[in-house]
């Protein structure tokens, strides 16, 4: 099973919290306080624990996606990234407003072409301003997106850059992004290896 600890000391002792989580890696994670949770899985799947984590429930699943992030701002309204099911197919961005009861597919999430997210490449300055970095899984790529939207995942709105680069045998991943206003961000690539 995934392995999920949790300290209540700054990190000098932790206490395994992963009971009820299901085999396989979890990729993003978000904590509100002591008792209040989420969890991305690798199989595309959100689950919540409200009581520190002595048990976990199921809020969401797409077979076929894979959890790039998840961010709670408050106990009801958070943002999660996942990959598209396939070429064709949109980003999994949602977004809960009811503690992740409903995730709600953002309006007009990209279509993915030879592309799916990055694990924790995203960043964001407020609860409507996103960027989110993407691969693109052509061999040898020297093009890569960054995403983006002001009107927040329930608004919609996605627009795209398009980033050089080299990518090597794997493709081009764009998996650094950081701003530091509306205006001001970096965005890191992989190596072309």
């Amino acid at each position: 099973n995934a392995t999920l600890y949790k300290s209540t000391n700054g990190g000098v002792n932790w206490v395994s919290r992963g009971a009820g989580l299901p085999a396989g890696n979890l990729y993003g994670i978000s904590a509100l306080d002591t008792s209040n949770c989420w969890v991305g899985t690798v199989n595309g799947s959100i689950y919540r624990t409200s009581n520190g984590g002595i048990n976990w429930t199921l809020q969401f699943s797409l077979a076929g996606s894979f959890s790039n992030g998840i961010k709670m701002f408050n106990s009801n309204y958070g943002v999660y990234q996942g990959d598209p099911t396939g070429t064709g197919q949109p980003y999994q961005f949602r977004y809960t407003l009811n503690g992740g009861a409903n995730w709600l597919l953002s309006p007009g999430a990209p279509i993915a072409a030879s592309e799916f997210g990055v694990i924790n490449a995203w960043d964001w300055i407020d609860t409507s301003t996103f960027w989110i970095g993407s691969a693109n899984t052509v061999a040898n790529a020297t093009t890569a997106k960054v995403y983006k939207t002001v009107n927040g995942f329930g608004g919609g709105g996605w627009t795209s850059a398009t980033l050089p680069g080299t990518g090597g045998t794997a493709g081009l991943y764009y998996q650094a992004i950081a701003f530091s206003n509306a205006t001001n961000g970096m965005a890191g690539s992989n190596g072309n290896d």
